[in-house]
């Protein structure tokens, strides 16, 4: 019989009324052995919709929570369980995350070695029945045909994050056709990552990605 996991616990909080009760709640439940504090992103107030779902109202805004809650906090991390894209801007988006895991030393990680952590959680949850999964990933970050170190250092640019986080980052494909097809593979060698979804702004120039290693 395997070795059982020790438990762990997370704090979702949805709402303050002032930022020192908002860095209070974050330090309390670092305190108290939390190993994580969550928001959502949920945009309803009270109404039918509340009184229907008993989800609590959700005052804060996620991104700005979040960079006040690492900033009070060392340990503990911090993080956003939902985050609702239609009501974001994704490159904006992007930048704001890649910002607040740059500017919290990683406790607000979303990069390469949160994936590896959240793969693992997977595969230790599926035990025998993981290879029956099929894992996908968007690749936000899509660019057949530019050169790879340019390419990072232009999302270093836009985002934040130094050239070097982009080379394994899972939501980034770029180079040739060759390139990108042994970026694929490196990734489901790591991560068992074999479903990848790009954007739909360049899909002929995709299209030789998806012919050349599609089923192997």
């Amino acid at each position: 019989m395997s070795r059982a996991k020790p438990f762990r616990f997370g704090l979702q909080a949805y709402q303050a009324t002032s930022a020192e009760q908002w860095r209070t709640l974050a330090r309390e439940a670092e305190q108290a052995g939390y190993s994580a504090f969550h928001l959502a992103d949920h945009y309803f107030g009270p109404g039918p919709l509340e009184a229907e779902t008993r989800h609590p109202v959700q005052d804060l805004a996620a991104i700005p929570a979040m960079a006040v809650a690492a900033e009070a906090t060392s340990t503990i991390r911090i993080g956003c369980r939902v985050l609702c894209v239609d009501y974001h801007v994704p490159a904006v988006l992007a930048k704001e995350l890649a910002t607040l895991d740059l500017l919290s030393d990683g406790i607000g990680s979303s990069t390469a070695d949160a994936t590896d952590r959240k793969t693992r959680w997977i595969h230790a949850g599926a035990g025998a029945r993981f290879e029956r999964l099929e894992l996908e990933i968007a690749a936000y970050f899509t660019m057949v045909g530019t050169d790879p170190p340019k390419a990072y250092a232009h999302l270093s640019d836009v985002l934040g994050l130094p050239p070097e986080a982009w080379h394994e980052h899972p939501h980034v494909l770029a180079g040739s056709v060759d390139e990108i097809c042994d970026q694929l593979e490196a990734r489901r060698e790591r991560y068992g990552i074999s479903y990848a979804t790009v954007g739909a702004r360049a899909p002929h120039d995709f299209a030789p990605v998806v012919t050349r290693p599609a089923g192997t």
